[in-house]
């Protein structure tokens, strides 16, 4: 089917033919691209429950001292203790979304030390995971993960690591030394779940 554009168009006006349409540029009718989803939150609405909607990835790289103290006890951790290592905001998309918080890493403190995570407005810590390290030369592993249901559109979630005071733990290497030439990372993953 032959198309017949508008012999005399002005700039910026349209024309459209079927389910296509065309801008005049002043030179050319050029084609509008189609966007099949109305919105973002069309497509949102059409996503299964349990689907991710978005991840949010957040790296620290830095082997330092982290000096304020997160005690290892029986009381749960505040957002005073510790050394902030992560400091992440997310917006998400449904009231009804779950956040999956994911922290990876490891390090050395020649002691037990901690990680806690903590969602803005909670004093309390949501969730704490702890490893030991043998000596000041040997970094230890750690995984962190928590399902939150923020009930806000935006909350910002921080991490926070220390161990006992007068013992300093560090990330990505040993309590004395980076390890693996800067290479490592310890990662803060967020990703917003479809409720």
């Amino acid at each position: 089917m032959a198309i017949t554009f508008t012999p005399t168009p002005s700039a910026g006006q349209t024309f459209t033919s079927g389910q296509k349409t065309w801008t005049w540029n002043g030179t050319i009718w050029k084609a509008t691209p189609t966007i099949l989803a109305t919105s973002l939150s069309s497509f949102n609405a059409a996503m299964p429950s349990g689907s991710i909607i978005q991840t949010v990835v957040s790296y620290y790289s830095t082997n330092a001292d982290l000096t304020t103290a997160l005690t290892t006890n029986d009381s749960v951790p505040q957002d005073s203790q510790g050394t902030l290592v992560f400091s992440q905001p997310i917006i998400v998309m449904n009231s009804s979304s779950k956040v999956l918080l994911n922290v990876i890493g490891f390090g050395g403190c020649g002691v037990q030390f901690n990680i806690a995570l903590f969602r803005s407005g909670n004093t309390n810590a949501l969730n704490v995971v702890s490893t030991q390290c043998y000596g000041s030369n040997v970094g230890g592993a750690f995984a962190l993960a928590y399902l939150d249901s923020p009930a806000a559109l935006s909350a910002t979630y921080t991490v926070r690591v220390g161990c006992t005071s007068g013992y300093y733990p560090r990330l990505n290497g040993s309590a004395s030394a980076r390890q693996f030439g800067g290479a490592a990372a310890t990662t803060f993953t967020l990703q917003e779940i479809k409720g």
